[in-house]
């Protein structure tokens, strides 16, 4: 029998040979569909359009590369040529219905290879954050950092969950649900990383809270590029004038860019600046502090050059009366010596913190290396408090301030408001009354550096429990033999307790001189 089949002897030889036939067709057909797939896939790109027809410019970028691909390849030519546009019911591989099975496939497929990796890995962490999606529906991220024997250190985005509430408890039920559906178990959990928003990082009956009465060894570490997010944003709501800055900003953009002849006028007064290239104007990000950053270096450079813009537009009689009167208000703002010394001052402190932050989001950055950049960050800030002599200078120079003193300030300008006294009140009680310079300073300066401090000392504060168990491990490679053996005798043996419960059994140090083994258990 097998001779005979073997020799096409069979009776049903012809049917068999006609169903190999069809298999190898339409296996070579999925091949073509699914390399396309993955190309979009993993760059991100739009599969589908507007219609489904080949030969339409509006069919989407799956059926444009299969068409772009039929003119060098002649078995998808006579394909397309035969199966396509034939309308729902007629099997081609060429459907957004098919090829959303295909992408299904593909995604359980790389799911269950990521899986299978942290289960060989045995223990991980894991990462999470809320994003809107395009439709305006709350999802969370969850991404889980695992080693690898080969690799080393990988981490792995596995799936956007749907949320329906931002409390502590739904998101450490919606993870711990997530790890028992994949079947990953959560005692093997070695650290949470999440931003440092309070319904996720606080310390009692908060989401890394709720995991770790789960898995006790489940330590947690803030995001450091979150964390100068929050910091920033702290300090932008600590006082109303912070919080006016932002908006005068904001609205001298939205005024230049909402005409073509504004924004034109603009650019022009910039390009008569020969000394340096100034930037125009930029838009404010609710999320992105780097274009805070932008922003504001923008205006302060180009400080003088907005003035002449919204001059020249407040006093042209061709514009609108709403656009001349609109003008005149974010001049008068714009020239405030309160609003140019806030400038130079947010200037300063965004420049220096968009340095730090690009640092922070480097790959390849120890724990060390990013606690040392939080506290530079913050001797750097501590250090501001004290010149705010300099920023007043810098900012009377900018607004043509000279020997002027207390009177440049918008409250030396304003009537001394008087508290009225009650009839049980002594004589002798006299209220104090700042001048406009000690007011701003007080009130507006102050709590702005003073905000940025106490959230740089609470976010780096996070950092020291971990510093202090596992900071050593970035210093091995550096290290001598004998100076190798005191780091070990002195920082290893009291936390030996710690890492028998974390799971570690053999712990090797590599060094440029000689390899050292040590086992623990």
């Amino acid at each position: 029998m097998i001779s005979r089949k073997s020799a096409g002897a069979c009776i049903d030889s012809n049917l068999v040979q006609q169903y190999e036939s069809e298999c190898e067709y339409w296996q070579a057909v999925l091949r073509r569909c699914v390399d396309v797939l993955k190309l979009l896939c993993e760059r991100g790109l739009a599969i589908r359009g507007k219609d489904e027809v080949i030969g339409s410019v509006h069919s989407g970028n799956y059926l444009g590369i299969l068409e772009l691909l039929s003119i060098y390849d002649s078995f998808l030519a006579a394909h397309i040529k035969k199966h396509a546009n034939r309308g729902s019911g007629h099997i081609s591989y060429l459907s957004h219905v098919i090829s959303e099975e295909l992408i299904g496939v593909m995604a359980e497929k790389v799911m269950t290879s990521i899986i299978d990796e942290v289960r060989t890995a045995k223990y991980f962490s894991i990462s999470i954050d809320s994003t809107l999606d395009i439709s305006h529906m709350d999802q969370l991220t969850f991404t889980i950092r695992y080693a690898q024997p080969t690799t080393g250190p990988v981490e792995r985005f596995l799936q956007f969950i749907p949320m329906l509430s931002h409390t502590s408890k739904d998101i450490a039920t919606t993870v711990l649900d997530f790890l028992k559906e994949k079947n990953i178990p959560v005692t093997d959990c070695r650290g949470q990383s999440y931003d440092n928003a309070s319904n996720m990082s606080g310390k009692y009956q908060r989401t890394q809270q709720i995991i770790k009465n789960e898995c006790s060894e489940a330590g947690y570490i803030p995001c450091t590029a979150h964390s100068l997010n929050l910091v920033g944003k702290c300090a932008a709501e600590s006082c109303p004038a912070a919080v006016s800055l932002f908006a005068l900003i904001q609205k001298i953009y939205t005024f230049l860019v909402a005409s073509t002849y504004r924004w034109r006028r603009h650019c022009e007064v910039l390009e008569t600046h020969k000394d340096e290239k100034l930037k125009v104007d930029k838009k404010l990000s609710d999320t992105r502090w780097s274009a805070r950053a932008d922003a504001v270096a923008a205006l302060s450079r180009a400080h003088k050059q907005n003035i002449i813009v919204l001059e020249e537009l407040s006093s042209d009689q061709n514009q609108p009366a709403e656009t001349r009167d609109e003008a005149s208000g974010l001049l008068k703002g714009l020239k405030e010596l309160e609003t140019v010394i806030l400038l130079e001052v947010w200037d300063t402190v965004l420049k220096r913190f968009q340095s730090t932050s690009i640092q922070l989001q480097k790959s390849g950055l120890s724990l060390n290396t990013a606690a040392t950049l939080l506290e530079s960050l913050l001797h750097f800030v501590e250090d501001l408090r004290s010149q705010f002599d300099d920023f007043e200078a810098k900012a009377m120079v900018k607004c043509d301030v000279t020997a002027m003193g207390n009177a440049a300030y918008k409250d030396d300008t304003q009537r001394i408001r008087k508290r009225k006294r009650h009839h049980d009140e002594l004589d002798c009680t006299e209220d104090v009354t700042l001048t406009g310079r000690d007011k701003f300073r007080v009130t507006a300066f102050l709590p702005i550096i003073d905000k940025f401090c106490a959230a740089l000392q609470q976010r780096l504060g996070a950092y020291s429990d971990h510093r202090e168990r596992f900071g050593f491990l970035s210093e091995i490679s550096t290290k001598r033999p004998l100076s190798l053996k005191q780091l070990l005798k002195s920082m290893c043996l009291p936390i030996l307790r710690t890492w028998r419960r974390v799971g570690v059994r053999t712990f090797v140090i590599c060094t440029p001189y000689e390899v050292h083994s040590k086992r623990f258990i």
